[in-house]
């Protein structure tokens, strides 16, 4: 089977997982747009014909960069500051905050009782907990 118009759109362009699902949200959403507002009679593409959303492929390459950052940080010679701030980045990679919830964060948002840290992510406006794990 050929590939579909919004296949060859696509192939046009080199980006990850997540930008390749939001171009395949636009898509489906113009094409729903278009029938709504009577620009076309029906759909000229199935749903079925626009390439599925790709899920994220997170491989063990990430993490060793992500490790490797860490090591560089701490290994700076002239920056006084280097172990707390790869300290701090490594919290932030490991526990998947951003810098708006981990700089929000109070002694109140740990729950040792649960081993879990309970924030609140600022982009969604929505609380969530991270698992924590006592120290061995």
């Amino acid at each position: 089977m050929p590939p579909s118009q919004a296949e060859l759109f696509l192939a046009q362009f080199r980006f990850g997982a997540a930008s390749q699902n939001a171009f395949v949200t636009v898509l489906r959403e113009l094409f729903d747009f278009a029938v709504r507002d009577n620009c076309i009679a029906k759909k000229s593409m199935r749903p079925s014909q626009i390439p599925e959303a790709r899920k994220a492929d997170p491989t063990h390459s990430d993490f060793r960069a992500f490790k490797a950052i860490i090591a560089d940080v701490r290994a700076q010679p002239f920056n006084a500051d280097a172990q707390h701030s790869a300290d701090f980045l490594e919290f932030l990679g490991l526990a998947g905050l951003g810098q708006a919830e981990a700089g929000a964060l109070t002694r109140a948002d740990i729950d040792f009782d649960s081993c879990r840290l309970i924030t609140f992510r600022h982009k969604t406006s929505t609380g969530f907990a991270v698992p924590i794990f006592p120290a061995t």
